[in-house]
């Protein structure tokens, strides 16, 4: 009687452990699918277009990024350029206006992860790459969130320094 309790239990267990298998492989299955389309869902492209005209009395020099990931080559930031992640001839938003001048990026698309916006950055000036760096939103830098689309903007001088408004049609 005991070798046949035995061999119940050794069929039990067999029985039970390639249940169990197969209940982990259909848990795990659907794991790569999710994972895809947690990835997938967090980028989407938009395009946006950009019109500054310079109402200031010099040049200044804008420059469209993105405020977070991924990276891309056309939306590569001064930080991206003076990290050598990129030449400054390879960035698309790049652009010296002289004064009284507009300046247009058309069409320049990207993907944007959740929370990541494009940003013009307007520069007083043609300040190079490493003094970009060092200059923060104020009197000589003016940063704007872009919306995907088209975007018309005019740079003026103020007693406060830089200023960029929209331009409403």
């Amino acid at each position: 009687m005991p070798r046949k309790t035995i061999a119940f239990d050794v069929a039990t267990t067999a029985f039970l452990s390639r249940r169990a298998r197969y209940d982990f492989r259909m848990l795990i299955r659907p794991i790569p699918l999710f994972l895809l389309l947690l990835v997938a869902g967090c980028a989407s492209t938009s395009t946006y277009s950009v019109s500054l005209k310079n109402q200031t009395p010099r040049p200044i020099t804008a420059v469209m990024t993105k405020d977070g990931p991924p990276f891309e080559k056309g939306w590569a930031s001064p930080e991206d350029v003076a990290a050598d992640r990129i030449l400054p001839d390879e960035v698309s938003g790049l652009q010296v206006i002289p004064e009284g001048k507009t300046g247009t990026n058309n069409g320049l698309s990207g993907q944007f992860d959740k929370g990541t916006h494009a940003v013009l950055r307007v520069y007083d000036g043609k300040p190079l790459p490493s003094e970009m760096l060092r200059t923060k939103p104020g009197r000589s830098r003016v940063d704007i969130v872009l919306k995907p689309g088209e975007n018309r903007f005019v740079a003026r001088e103020t007693a406060d320094g830089l200023i960029v408004e929209p331009v409403v049609p």
